[in-house]
């Protein structure tokens, strides 16, 4: 199962609206790209993502991130061939600093060791430079966002055309 609900994300009102003594909760919207969108994680069969060897490596380090970390909680994710969607969720915690950006960084570099020795690749790029990120603003949006991780692999294919199409006719 690549596209992941996870329990405590089930919904979407108590995500938006809970609040604690340090702050409101963040939802944000995060995508990153394989280096030269390289196809690292699996294929995209009939709809479905299956995962190759590396990218079970960051589904296993997705979930490590948010195991027993206060203040983060993930939600609904999806990984592609070569590129990741998630929902995460922070929740400021007194002397507890942590921002998106350095998750997302320790995720990543996590990820990269992990795939740099089983491909015997030390020190090789895995992930493009940054990341995207919305701010999930309301409950429309929130849902917009699920739906478009859980139909993530369904349009796959199109956009593949797509893109060798307008590759084709630029020539």
């Amino acid at each position: 199962m690549t596209v992941a609900s996870l329990p405590a994300a089930q919904s979407a009102d108590p995500a938006l609206t809970a609040r604690s003594e340090a702050g409101p909760p963040v939802i944000s919207f995060i995508t990153l790209r394989t280096a030269g969108r390289a196809c690292l994680f699996g294929e995209v069969v009939q709809g479905n993502m299956r995962l190759s060897e590396l990218g079970c490596l960051v589904r296993a380090e997705w979930l490590r991130l948010g195991f027993g970390r206060p203040g983060v909680r993930l939600h609904e994710f999806v990984i592609m061939p070569n590129h990741f969607h998630a929902l995460v969720e922070l929740t400021p915690q007194p002397a507890l600093p942590h921002s998106l950006g350095a998750l997302v960084a320790g995720f990543k570099a996590g990820c990269a060791v992990q795939i740099n020795h089983r491909r015997q690749t030390p020190g090789g790029a895995v992930w493009q430079r940054n990341y995207d990120e919305r701010i999930i603003r309301d409950s429309e949006m929130l849902l917009a966002v699920r739906r478009h991780i859980e139909e993530n692999p369904r349009r796959w294919w199109d956009r593949q055309l797509r893109n060798l199409r307008s590759t084709r006719a630029a020539r």
